[in-house]
C-alpha cells in the first residue's frame, strides 16, 4: 500500500518538500499548494534529472535548478536538482523524473522518481 505523504511528508509555508525517500508515495494536496522535489545529481558524469510524466492541465512546472554543494573545493562533486511545481486543479496524476543521460537516447535512466499526487 502507498503511504499518503499527508501524514509524512515535510510541508513548509505551503510548498511540500519531497526527495528521494518520498519516490513511490502518494501526496495529498489542495489546489495552488506548491511541491519542490529535491534529488541528488552530479552533472559532471552526464546524468541530468529531468520530467518525463507531468500533466500541466492539473500541474505545471514553475522552475528547476541545480544547487551546488556547500563546500565548492571538491572537484566534480555533486549537488541537487531542485523542481518546483503547483497544483491548478482537483485531480489525480502523477510526476515522474527520471535521471540519464540526455544524449544517450533509447538507454534506461539510471534512476526514476515518481509520486502520485491527490490534488482536492
Amino acid at each position: 500500500m502507498k503511504e499518503t505523504l499527508r501524514q509524512t511528508g515535510e510541508i513548509d509555508k505551503g510548498v511540500w518538500k519531497l526527495t528521494k525517500e518520498n519516490d513511490g508515495q502518494q501526496l495529498s494536496v489542495s489546489v495552488e499548494d506548491k511541491i519542490k522535489v529535491t534529488l541528488p545529481e552530479s552533472p559532471t558524469s552526464g546524468y541530468l534529472w529531468s520530467v518525463t510524466q507531468l500533466d500541466t492541465e492539473v500541474i505545471i512546472k514553475m522552475g528547476e535548478k541545480f544547487v551546488e554543494p556547500k563546500s565548492l573545493n571538491k572537484i566534480g562533486a555533486g549537488g541537487k536538482r531542485e523542481f518546483a511545481f503547483q497544483a491548478l486543479k482537483p485531480a489525480a496524476t502523477d510526476i515522474t523524473l527520471t535521471c540519464k543521460r540526455p544524449w544517450e537516447s533509447g538507454e534506461e535512466p539510471s534512476s526514476t522518481f515518481k509520486v502520485t499526487v491527490l490534488i482536492k
